[in-house]
């Protein structure tokens, strides 16, 4: 909210953050991408309210005026901070700025803007906090991974200031600690409860644009292409022991195996995630803040022993 509005939330009845939440818990509801039978015959976007089967135009008719609020409100409260002079800096004030010194002779309009401003907190604020989420699991069930990375904060940042991006390069533990965290997402939740679904289990759905032909079979032109991000990410070519969490196999030998960053996470060719820079920095930053400040175990029982905690997961947009 902060980054693209340059609206400080501080407690969790903040208006937009309440509004936001009603729209991704709509969004979640609406079914996966590519599941629902409008995906594949558009046409029956236009039927009435009252013909059978038509569950998901009345689900977009109910919560449209809420989508149209999250699209308007936060944008016009930034307007008028901006007429005000107290606007901070941020994406959508860039984009007005950039709109204005071409003299609104560009491809992008108001409209664009305010879209895009949308897009950027839906795609970036849940999938975020649920990784960290799950970061904070695995340190629960490996613990010896958060002493490997606490003591490594300790060498180089000290115990007298929080880590900065600066500080990234010299601390190699943490950022595979990152990487594998991100590589395992699945595992821990398929853990828990059995089930396959994850902060992403399958890639956003692609079009072929043309026809092709990948290992014998031919893709014709306008079939839609799911990657399997999990068969990726757990490949036994390319990573050893894929179903154990080893923040080391990215070390170079001898240290580690030297696997190379699981990417596709990030999807792929020229849709791919165009917030992962920003979102590869805030996880990094909130797991070095969390361990240098924090040392998160599992809470001890009156008898002193330690309580495994019930771990369940609720889906909205991610897992």
């Amino acid at each position: 909210m902060y980054i693209t509005y340059g609206h400080r939330v501080t407690s969790n009845d903040d208006p937009f953050m309440v509004l936001a939440d009603e729209v991704g818990g709509a969004l979640a509801l609406a079914g996966s991408l590519g599941a629902g039978l409008v995906d594949f015959f558009p046409i029956l976007a236009y039927l009435p309210s009252w013909f059978p089967g038509t569950y998901f135009m009345n689900h977009a008719r109910k919560w449209e005026p809420k989508l149209e609020e999250m699209l308007e409100n936060p944008f016009q409260d930034l307007m008028k901070k901006l007429n005000q002079g107290s606007a901070k800096p941020c994406i959508v004030t860039s984009q007005l700025e950039s709109l204005e010194r071409n003299g609104g002779n560009s491809i992008i309009s108001i409209g664009d803007i305010k879209g895009a401003a949308r897009q950027a907190y839906f795609a970036g604020a849940e999938t975020t906090s649920s990784v960290l989420t799950v970061f904070i699991l695995a340190v629960i069930l490996h613990p010896e991974c958060q002493v490997k990375a606490q003591a490594e904060l300790d060498a180089v940042v000290g115990p007298e200031r929080l880590p900065e991006f600066g500080d990234r390069h010299s601390l190699p533990y943490l950022e595979c600690l990152l990487h594998e965290t991100l590589r395992q997402v699945e595992r821990f939740i398929d853990r828990i409860d059995g089930k396959l679904n994850a902060v992403r289990t399958k890639a956003i759905p692609h079009l072929a644009v043309n026809d092709d032909i990948y290992r014998g079979m031919f893709i014709p032109k306008g079939s839609l292409v799911i990657g399997n991000v999990r068969g990726m990410s757990w490949d036994e070519k390319v990573y050893a022991n894929p179903f154990s969490f080893e923040p080391t196999r990215y070390l170079p030998a001898p240290l580690g195996r030297g696997e190379p960053h699981p990417t596709a996470h990030w999807g792929f060719g020229r849709r791919i995630c165009p917030g992962r820079h920003l979102a590869d920095s805030s996880v990094w930053i909130a797991m070095a803040t969390l361990l240098s400040t924090l040392s998160i175990s599992k809470a001890l029982g009156e008898d002193g022993k330690e309580i495994t905690p019930e771990i369940t997961f609720v889906t909205s947009l991610t897992r």
